[in-house]
């Protein structure tokens, strides 16, 4: 079973079409399985498989510090609140983490490296790191429990018809843990 959040957004719709011969559960704040707000609440989840973290706020330009906040709640806070409620609930065999070619201050990401310098200077770009370096302090914390973690930082236009053959070679088969 894969768990999907952001289920309702963009990137969660494009997801849940590539995924649909898999049995999902979908966790957005609306028209989803399991319905949450991840910046004020820890949810109650089924025990899964594979989690696709695809909630969070994306590109805008915040108008005040307030809608710069806005990037923080939802994608730190957000992350962070389901991250606990996996442990509560049982960990997956594998957490990917959707994250930006922003963290790397870019909007287009042509032939990155693991090893590019996180140079966001924006909000979001900010928001991502943070929250991408609290899922992988999260996972190494867990790493003696078999969970498996990636982050894929995704540019504007994704295919995500593609996403599993990054996926693939990181040892997170679709075919395997999600059957």
């Amino acid at each position: 079973m894969i768990l999907l959040t952001g289920a309702s957004g963009f990137l969660g719709k494009t997801i849940q079409k590539v995924l649909s011969n898999y049995q999902l559960v979908l966790v957005g704040r609306s028209d989803a399985d399991v319905i949450v707000d991840l910046t004020k609440q820890v949810p109650i989840l089924p025990v899964c498989d594979i989690v696709v973290h695809a909630a969070g706020k994306a590109h805008s330009i915040p108008g005040n510090d307030k809608e710069s906040q806005f990037f923080f709640d939802v994608n730190v806070t957000g992350t962070a609140n389901l991250l606990t409620g996996l442990e509560s609930s049982g960990l997956p065999k594998a957490f990917v983490f959707i994250s930006s070619v922003a963290v790397y201050g870019l909007k287009n990401g042509n032939q990155l490296t693991d090893d590019a310098p996180l140079v966001a200077n924006d909000p979001y770009g900010k928001s991502k790191i943070e929250a991408e370096t609290f899922a992988q302090l999260k996972r190494v914390e867990r790493q003696n429990e078999g969970v498996g973690g990636l982050s894929l930082s995704l540019a504007v236009r994704v295919d995500a018809s593609k996403a599993w053959d990054i996926l693939s070679p990181h040892g997170i088969s679709l075919h395997d843990a999600a059957r």
